[in-house]
């Protein structure tokens, strides 16, 4: 999973190139804390792997001076660290990932709040959690749907949900638009 990438808070920032890096470099990290049984932050941390995607190193001088982490752990994973950001710079522009949406806007906060409440207003009817109908993200989603960015819909968002919750809230959407 990209759960790592939530951790990461302005990861949204990175164009598409330094999100596929820093995908990779997180990835390659997994890979490594689980192959030496180290926790990740022990093979590199957070702030590091950013500033692989952000600095994109050459070399080993470069590595050592922009990346900001323990110098050891940096010596120690340079190799493989500049092969894996080498091999990132040679992946074609049409296989990158789409950038990562940024945070919501003072709007869509407003909107956000409007569609819970008419969420917990639909949970009293079925006598249901507003929890068990939808989760925090399925706003948010919904919100970029309605601007027509591309969103993979989960699968909650069928069967009876669709005519109970999702069908009145797209329909609220249209209306504060």
């Amino acid at each position: 999973g990209n759960d790592y990438l939530k951790r990461m808070k302005t990861a949204w920032k990175l164009n598409a190139r330094q999100l596929a890096t820093l995908m990779a470099v997180c990835s390659w990290r997994e890979d490594t804390a689980r192959r030496r049984d180290k926790p990740r932050g022990w093979i590199i941390d957070d702030q590091a792997c950013m500033q692989l995607a952000l600095f994109d190193p050459r070399n080993h001088e470069e590595l050592m001076s922009r990346v900001e982490t323990d110098q050891r752990s940096l010596k120690r994973n340079a190799d493989e660290l500049l092969a894996l950001l080498a091999e990132q710079r040679a992946v074609p522009d049409a296989e990158l990932p789409p950038r990562l949406p940024g945070p919501l806007d003072a709007t869509q906060r407003k909107q956000v709040k409007k569609l819970k409440a008419q969420v917990r207003e639909i949970a009293n009817e079925l006598s249901a959690a507003p929890e068990s109908l939808l989760q925090a993200r399925d706003y948010e989603l919904l919100l970029r749907e309605a601007c027509g960015a591309p969103i993979e819909r989960p699968r909650h968002w069928c069967g009876w949900r669709l005519q109970t919750v999702i069908s009145p809230l797209r329909a609220s959407i249209a209306e504060m638009a």
